[in-house]
């Protein structure tokens, strides 16, 4: 339908066009058409472009009926005009209302896009759940509005919050050019992962010439460019920049200059640069940019900015150093830390109280609180936050959130227990995934065998060294005037407390799977099965 509509609107502006044609310019008309038709043919092949020969001749077909049209009203004499008003006038009613129609129902249909469109683009603070976001922003813009500062490292784990934040600044920044006082902003926006890296260098280049095009510019050094990293796909950024051709540093230096003539700051966004897990291929993407960023200050006060998402983390991981890094990236900025209470309270401000983890829920959650409920040893607090608190990302909260309303909710007078039970599973699928790894792989089996590990040939299991400990616990709270019972008591309290803390130190370099133990443990905790009484 879209398709019929602009192809009728060419038509008729066509045979528009060629009513208003005087009668002197039809030799020139003609030949116009031949030459662009004979163009055509000779650049562009018809089968791969078959649409684009369609609108041509339907430009021809409207303007050349356009043209006899005008000329057979142009010869009508006043007597067939007069027959012909009648006929006009009975059936003008009939067109005008039409026409009447359509255009309400044109501006019905505009209204519609226009309510849609703004309830799409709700402003991003109205959005925002964070204040550490709206703090995050204000520094960020901060950054970007610095002369100095070219390149900005953007740091978080995936899942907290970048190109949320990225929405913002992009938003920020629209809003800043259109005030008449500042300069205006060009923002290009580059998913790495959806771009052949064989080709990146061509890909950028295009890019950022679409930022020259859209300001009326055209560019002499595009193209040539281009030649050149087609002509030199294997060593391309070696051959450019170490001096084997000044040449082509030449073309590329004019280019950047024909960006900064625009005097329009020019923000490029990688998304998610660390996801490419290719080392080489993530420095010629910085390698390139710092090339186009610098010199910012030799035209005017301003100029070409980068800012790359990534978890560095992972940057490690692939090989980048410190010092690699705060080369090519001259501002490193971390997202503030949200708690795990935070995002869960206000993710939950709309949510249906049945539904709504309680504070005393959220309080008894890993990280949720500011030490571990009923801890077995001192610094157990300060184990799960050092290895939880990469786990803990708004992306991972929200869909925990979203699993525990949803599994309540197909559950009608819950009994509590029930619902501490849904909480805790749902906890384990996303914040411990190598124990939820093993539960799912138990399955219907014994819920023991899930939490039994082996040391040395040994089985080893957890549920039965937690619940032997808070049996000895109990039994110690009870224990008051027998101060010999009470130190046999401490004693075997630290020898069992000791054996579990070696088992599910995450840290232990005898095990492979020590992470998972530590995960076992905390999964046995949330489940409450270190509770259990032992079979008597």
């Amino acid at each position: 339908m879209r398709t019929v509509k602009q192809w009728s609107s060419l038509f008729l502006v066509a045979a528009f066009i060629g009513g208003c044609l005087p009668e002197g310019a039809n030799s020139l008309y003609g030949a116009a058409v031949v030459l662009l038709f004979s163009l055509l043919l000779l650049n562009v092949k018809i089968s791969c472009n078959l649409p684009l020969y369609i609108k041509g001749l339907l430009l021809l077909a409207g303007s050349l009926c356009g043209k006899f049209g005008a000329a057979e009203v142009k010869d009508l004499r006043m007597e067939q005009v007069a027959e012909l008003m009648p006929s006009l006038f009975h059936y003008g009613p009939v067109i005008v209302s039409f026409l009447v129609c359509l255009a309400l129902f044109s501006l019905i249909k505009y209204a519609e896009y226009r309510e849609e469109n703004n309830r799409r683009s709700v402003d991003w603070h109205a959005r925002n759940l964070f204040l550490e976001r709206e703090d995050d922003l204000k520094r960020l813009l901060g950054y970007v509005h610095d002369p100095k500062v070219t390149t900005i490292g953007l740091e978080a784990e995936w899942g907290q919050g970048k190109s949320f934040l990225m929405e913002g600044l992009v938003a920020a920044l629209q809003v800043e050019s259109g005030k008449p006082d500042n300069i205006p902003y060009e923002i290009v926006k580059i998913d790495v992962l959806a771009v052949r890296l064989d080709s990146f260098a061509e890909y950028l280049v295009q890019e950022v010439n679409n930022v020259l095009f859209t300001n009326g510019r055209v560019s002499s050094n595009m193209r040539k460019l281009q030649g050149v990293f087609k002509a030199a796909k294997v060593n391309l950024l070696e051959s450019i920049w170490e001096g084997v051709d000044k040449r082509y540093a030449k073309i590329f230096a004019d280019f950047r200059k024909e960006l900064l003539r625009l005097r329009k700051n020019v923000l490029i966004i990688y998304e998610d640069l660390d996801r490419l897990q290719n080392a080489d291929a993530v420095r010629n993407i910085l390698y390139l940019t710092e090339k186009l960023t610098a010199a910012n200050d030799t035209v005017w006060r301003g100029g070409i900015k980068a800012i790359y998402q990534y978890d560095r983390r992972h940057m490690k991981d692939m090989g980048f150093t410190e010092q690699f890094l705060e080369k090519y990236m001259r501002c490193h900025m971390d997202l503030s830390p949200i708690s795990l209470k935070t995002m869960i309270q206000q993710m939950q401000q709309d949510t249906k109280a049945a539904y709504k983890l309680t504070s005393q829920e959220i309080w008894e959650l890993p990280m949720g609180s500011t030490y571990v409920s009923q801890p077995i040893w001192e610094d157990e607090s300060v184990w799960v936050e050092r290895y939880l608190a990469k786990s803990i990302t708004i992306r991972r909260t929200e869909d925990f959130i979203k699993t525990v309303e949803r599994s309540l909710g197909w559950f009608h007078n819950i009994q509590p227990w029930e619902r501490d039970t849904v909480i805790a599973f749902s906890y384990i699928e996303y914040f411990l995934p190598l124990a939820y790894a093993r539960l799912k792989e138990a399955a219907v089996c014994d819920l023991q065998q899930v939490f039994s590990i082996y040391d040395k040939g040994t089985e080893v299991q957890l549920v039965q060294m937690a619940q032997a400990y808070r049996k000895l616990e109990m039994e110690f709270m009870m224990t008051r005037n027998d101060a010999e019972k009470r130190e046999y008591l401490e004693q075997r309290l630290a020898v069992v407390r000791a054996k579990l803390r070696r088992q599910v130190d995450y840290r232990n370099e005898d095990y492979e799977n020590a992470p998972e133990r530590f995960e076992l443990y905390l999964a046995l905790r949330l489940l409450k099965l270190d509770q259990i009484k032992l079979p008597e």
